[in-house]
């Protein structure tokens, strides 16, 4: 489920604009500790909870262009 919740996550952020500029907002304000933690709440938030693991096994599965985050600045 919790992986399921990965991709849910991933697709809102590729979808929906606040999503994205509250991912971008993370990104480029904290150092790398404070932005897992503050993204994992981001999902939680929204509805899809994951951990760490959870998030990182699914990263490794996905290519570069299903990640397609450029929009995200």
């Amino acid at each position: 489920m919790a992986q399921e919740n990965v991709m849910k996550f991933i697709e809102m952020m590729q979808e929906n604009e606040e999503v994205q500029a509250q991912l971008g907002h993370i990104l480029n304000k904290g150092e790398a500790d404070e932005d897992v933690t503050a993204i994992l709440t981001l999902a939680e938030e929204k509805g899809v909870p994951f951990s760490v693991e959870e998030f990182m096994q699914e990263m490794k599965k996905l290519s570069c262009t299903e990640l397609s985050y450029h929009d995200l600045a």
